[in-house]
């Protein structure tokens, strides 16, 4: 009984370590100037706002959707003059992280009850991994990776479970290389699949998963799958922040950023903002910033690997890095106005993405160059691009603002279809 209260005790002291963001608001802003837009950046000099949209960037003329404190916000009602345009979204957004969590544990709990049906260990695994229930949620760490092996484990002939480093922590970068059944051929072009650089987007590892979990289940049944893995290799890493993931997951549910302690009193550098090119464009020299860059390109140990990764697989041609929010479609690039060599092939690839992602559930998604939408260097997409001349896309997956980065579980299998779709369609362009 004692060890039974000390247990509870413990779980709910870890609960209340949660960080919380009561009477955050996230709001709306449009501001109409250059010189407008530096006034209100250095309102906020001081006190870093967490800008949700256009990947954390500040631009001019357009609607973004910030989170201000409480004192933030009341600092911006008395300079509501900079603003052309204003409104709420999510007055305390707590409100909606205390809905999700709820959501999570409610789901969580369904599959957990259903499980003591079943006696043997394989047959739960089955059960709580069928597609239906796995991706009916939200997951930890620790169960991603346990979901990634046994769909290596049920394919041993065409996945291989491979990491390619450890994050700042220690923890390891893994994924799987999906080819035909038999020996993996090394040598064949190669499509790549990268999730989560941004710890609180979770959508975007589950989208990951699931377009996993659709090419294999579906090399025997989906002549259009086979097509392409014939063909081509798929690599896919699922977790390029585990570090940041995992704290947002336990702890800080808007964490963005690694766990690099830095100087020691801010955490986290920006992952998409620490790569070659362009680097320090459009990112941030203080800590506390949500789109740090690092001391130099290349600081960070996440980075470091990925970028190993693409050096030492030149056979790589495409692929995509999965993020979350705004439904856009981006190609590079973002640091620099001048076109990509392959910018014409590369918009109409676009384009057709753009046209299956909408025939699955009429979602719109904006196909642009990046450097259309704000300037941003460091970012992987751009650093592939530029040095191996591999056609990389980056996905901003739903929604438009209504949830942001804290999107329903009931989202994730809709978004998955469309984007599975959307793979197919791009692969097919390698596919020769």
């Amino acid at each position: 009984m004692k060890k039974l209260l000390i247990f509870a005790l413990l779980i709910l002291f870890a609960t209340c370590l949660k960080q919380r963001y009561d009477s955050y608001s996230l709001c709306k802003v449009r501001i109409p100037t250059k010189k407008y837009l530096d006034v209100f950046s250095a309102l906020f000099s001081n006190e870093p706002l967490d800008v949700w949209s256009y990947d954390g960037n500040l631009v001019v003329g357009m609607d973004m959707d910030i989170l201000f404190s409480p004192k933030q916000l009341e600092k911006l009602m008395e300079n509501k003059f900079l603003l052309s345009d204003f409104s709420i979204i999510h007055k305390d957004i707590q409100v909606l992280i205390d809905a999700e969590e709820k959501e999570i544990k409610k789901r969580s709990e369904v599959i957990n009850d259903l499980l003591m049906l079943f006696k043997t260990q394989e047959d739960k695994n089955k059960f709580r991994f069928a597609k239906d229930n796995y991706f009916n949620n939200y997951h930890p760490l620790s169960e991603i990776d346990e979901f990634v092996k046994h769909y290596q484990q049920n394919y041993p002939t065409m996945a291989e479970y491979f990491t390619i480093g450890k994050s700042h922590e220690g923890r390891p970068l893994f994924g799987l290389k999906l080819h035909s059944p038999g020996p993996h051929n090394a040598t064949k072009p190669t499509f790549y699949i990268i999730a989560n650089a941004h710890a609180r987007e979770w959508i975007s590892t589950m989208t990951s998963q699931y377009i996993m979990a659709n090419i294999l289940d579906g090399y025997e049944k989906t002549p259009e799958v086979k097509h392409i893995l014939d063909r081509l290799n798929v690599y896919i890493l699922f977790m390029f922040n585990p570090d940041g993931y995992d704290y947002s997951y336990t702890k800080t549910r808007l964490w963005r950023k690694n766990r690099n302690p830095n100087s020691g009193k801010y955490y986290g550098v920006d992952l998409n903002r620490n790569f070659g090119a362009g680097y320090g464009i459009g990112a941030s020299s203080s800590e506390s910033s949500e789109t740090y860059k690092g001391k130099f390109a290349y600081s960070e140990p996440e980075v470091k690997a990925v970028d190993e990764f693409f050096k030492n697989n030149r056979q790589i041609v495409a692929g995509l890095d999965l993020h979350s929010y705004s439904q856009l479609l981006l190609r590079p690039f973002s640091y620099k106005s001048a076109a990509s060599p392959h910018e014409e092939q590369m918009r109409k690839m676009g384009a057709e993405m753009q046209e299956a992602i909408k025939s699955v559930h009429k979602e719109t998604y904006q196909n642009i160059r990046g450097i259309q939408l704000y300037a941003a260097g460091g970012v992987l997409d751009d650093d592939i691009h530029e040095k191996y001349g591999v056609k990389s896309y980056v996905i901003e997956l739903r929604d438009k603002g209504r949830y942001g980065f804290v999107l329903p579980p009931q989202y994730i299998i809709p978004t998955g279809e469309e984007i599975f779709k959307a793979f197919l369609v791009l692969a097919k362009n390698f596919a020769k």
